[in-house]
């Protein structure tokens, strides 16, 4: 789940985040249709590769949301999902929180810019607990603040070393894992427990990941998935932040389970594992088995720039797609899309 393909190649340093590769228009956008709707598909958006076609899952498109109004996503960072299937993206662009319903129509947005309770400094991260807690890593005011479903502030905790909360991923107990990127270092992951207390912190030596972290993905027994485009892998830790496996490897065209800069990281209620890098969305099994692939160079995963799934195995991305505003003006933007999978086994 996270940022797209080219979200570090804007950042020219760390005092001046400028997310120029994500700010997708130049146009002025009207905002005559300030609400948010739907648009369901039929048919099947994206194909296995043939190599995989007769034992693959296909995804459908469920629901993608419409361009319209101030709310557009012109630079999305995050999305999670909640246990009533609402999605809540954070907007880099907007520092601000969009919620969807399970449908994908928008029900409301909060936050704004600034260092007060319930304002960000470059919204980054989101995740959601079993409450429907909402967390949001704000980084330049190097804070984790907590809301309700319903965007009400609830809590915020600050790292002392003033290294910025990038990714973040939560188990079900609770705990809550977020990548801290440091001025002039590597980056390392923080353990908290669900009221801030810092519980452990790894950094990325014995292997465990290369300086950098693209993802931060959690699943049901606590294991912690990173991407690591500096390696070219998926790295799998315990709880404890012991390195159990890393999956992957340099595959700069073919995929078929390793991968070219890997970026996102997701997995499901059944602990299969969805990767993006520059050219797929895959899914591997819990042990990094391959699974399926399918191309984002194109169709209703073109230029995919985040993956996260639900407990349900339904997958939602940000993808690019040519919309017309209420004036009449084509852009190309991002929209957050849901697909569901055709193999009841997922």
């Amino acid at each position: 789940m996270r940022f797209g393909r080219s979200a570090w190649q804007g950042i020219t340093t760390l005092s001046g985040l400028m997310l120029l590769s994500l700010t997708l228009v130049s146009h002025s956008v009207s905002a005559q249709t300030p609400e948010w709707t739907a648009e369901p598909t039929t048919g099947w958006a994206a194909e296995a590769t043939p190599a995989v076609a007769a034992a693959a899952p296909q995804l459908k498109l469920v629901w993608q949301t419409k361009f319209s109004g101030e709310t557009a996503l012109f630079s999305p960072g995050d999305v999670a999902i909640d246990s009533l299937g609402n999605s809540y993206v954070s907007t880099q662009s907007g520092n601000s929180v969009i919620k969807f319903d399970k449908d994908g129509k928008f029900v409301m947005k909060w936050g704004d810019s600034g260092k007060d309770e319930g304002k960000f400094n470059l919204s980054f991260g989101v995740t959601v607990d079993a409450n429907d807690n909402v967390f949001i890593t704000d980084f330049y005011n190097h804070r984790i603040q907590k809301f309700d479903s319903d965007g009400k502030f609830l809590m915020e905790w600050k790292n002392e070393k003033s290294t910025s909360p990038a990714f973040i991923g939560i188990d079900a107990k609770g705990n809550i894992y977020v990548d801290e990127f440091p001025p002039h270092d590597d980056h390392y992951i923080q353990k908290f427990d669900s009221g801030g207390t810092l519980l452990s912190e790894w950094s990325g030596d014995s292997g465990k990941f290369g300086g950098r972290i693209e993802d931060i993905a959690v699943d049901q027994a606590g294991n912690v998935f990173v991407a690591d485009p500096f390696t070219n892998k998926i790295k799998k830790m315990d709880t404890a932040g012991k390195l159990v496996a890393a999956f992957g490897g340099d595959a700069s065209n073919n995929g078929n389970g390793l991968f070219y800069s890997p970026f996102g990281v997701a997995v499901d209620g059944k602990g299969f594992v969805y990767t993006l890098d520059r050219n797929f969305l895959q899914k591997l099994d819990a042990d990094g088995k391959f699974v399926a692939q399918w191309s984002t160079a194109g169709g209703d995963l073109d230029k995919a720039s985040n993956v996260t799934a639900d407990s349900e195995g339904n997958i939602y991305v940000f993808a690019k797609s040519d919309v017309t505003t209420a004036d009449g003006t084509k852009v190309n933007v991002f929209l957050l899309k849901k697909f569901s999978q055709s193999d009841s086994g997922w």
